[in-house]
């Protein structure tokens, strides 16, 4: 049984190695009606966005990544989704922190450029 038990932790311990659990923080916030959460991987420099509300008709979502500076490239099917809703990202940077991200978009007609404050959340 001590037997089973050590290869047991022993193949846990290894699969750990092999497979380190992910470091993503977790961001959410909202504008005018819409929630946008974010999963950001910064070892990576890539993003998983989601957005949820009635304005941008029920759930969007999709990948991004980053450089250095903080300089936004949307995956091809989330830029054409945003593009159709007439919203554009202009720019994205982290306070110093890493407890918010604040992302600069221009939306359609007459709502202008706004910044969205994306609050960091806790680890569970």
């Amino acid at each position: 049984m001590w037997i089973l038990l050590s290869l047991t932790l022993h193949s846990l311990h290894t699969l750990h190695s092999l497979h380190p659990p992910s470091h993503v923080l977790r961001f959410e916030g909202g504008l005018l009606g819409v929630k946008a959460t974010v999963g950001l991987h910064r070892r990576v420099s890539r993003a998983h966005i989601e957005l949820k509300g009635l304005p941008i008709g029920g759930l969007l979502s999709g990948d991004a990544t980053f450089d250095k500076h903080y300089n936004v490239k949307l995956d091809d099917t989330f830029s054409r989704a945003l593009s159709r809703l007439k919203v554009e990202v202009l720019h994205v940077h982290p306070s110093d922190d890493w407890s918010l991200v604040f992302v600069t978009v221009k939306l359609p007609f007459l709502l202008g450029q706004h910044t969205i404050r994306l609050h960091r959340l806790t680890q569970t």
